[in-house]
């Protein structure tokens, strides 16, 4: 394997990371749609957990603490979808 990464190799360490959010959070009976929605949050996420190597490196403690509590919320995010997703599913069978 060379230094760079073909262009195939890094949609597939892309979809992988995807595969494993998706299992992480029991995402994986989302439909088509809403994975690609989901999937372009976690690509906009992905810069927010460098701020959180960060947290032991002098941060302020009221900075760990926003970070933690907006981590909190995201989490939160992740399960509200996934229930949303069950209450489509059982009202509109496909």
């Amino acid at each position: 394997m060379g230094i760079f990464k073909s262009d195939e190799e890094k949609e597939e360490e892309k979809l992988e990371k995807l595969n494993k959010k998706l299992n992480q959070y029991n995402l994986t009976n989302l439909s088509a749609d809403d994975k690609k929605e989901v999937s372009a949050i976690i690509v906009r996420l992905m810069g927010n957990s460098l701020i959180e190597l960060g947290g032991g490196l002098g941060e302020k403690g009221e900075d760990i603490a926003k970070i933690s509590c907006l981590k909190a919320l995201t989490e939160q995010n992740w399960l509200i979808i996934k229930l949303l997703s069950e209450i489509k599913d059982k009202l509109d069978p496909r």
